[in-house]
């Protein structure tokens, strides 16, 4: 797996705080890592604006597998691609990668995760249809197999 694997890539961006007594990156911060990389790039690409949005895509399903660490300050990317997309939900293949280095290394998988969006209607907390314009896009950024 590598990064040109995947058709959207998001750099990111660890905080000295994300780092554990270990002095890696905690497990914990990758969920926020992935959280940020496909939200900013729903609302950069669509003008989806979910803080103000009738219908919101919360986290349904998140699994990671852990392949290496990660330590403060890395430069990392996200990427990301579409697996599939329902009536309500859309899942999303997203890897975490450390940047390429200034010596020509490539970019390194650090983690790899399934990832899973469920819509909701944001008062009644149901799911609902992906908003059309939505699903528009996203069905035009899901890679043919």
């Amino acid at each position: 797996m590598t990064l040109s694997d995947f058709n959207v890539r998001r750099s990111v961006s660890t905080r000295w705080a994300d780092a554990d007594v270990f002095g890696h990156i905690n497990t914990s911060v990758y969920i926020q890592l992935f959280d940020t990389a496909i939200n900013g790039w729903l609302v950069e690409e669509t003008d989806y604006q979910p803080q103000d949005a009738p219908v919101i895509g919360v986290v349904a399903h998140y699994d990671c597998e852990y392949h290496r660490e990660v330590h403060f300050p890395d430069a990392l990317i996200v990427g990301l691609r579409i697996n599939s997309i329902g009536r309500t939900s859309v899942t999303y293949d997203a890897a975490l990668f450390s940047a390429s280095g200034s010596d020509g290394e490539p970019a390194r998988l650090a983690a790899r995760a399934c990832w899973v969006h469920v819509y909701v209607d944001r008062h009644h907390r149901r799911p609902v249809a992906i908003p059309a314009t939505l699903r528009t896009f996203l069905q035009s950024k899901q890679l043919q197999s």
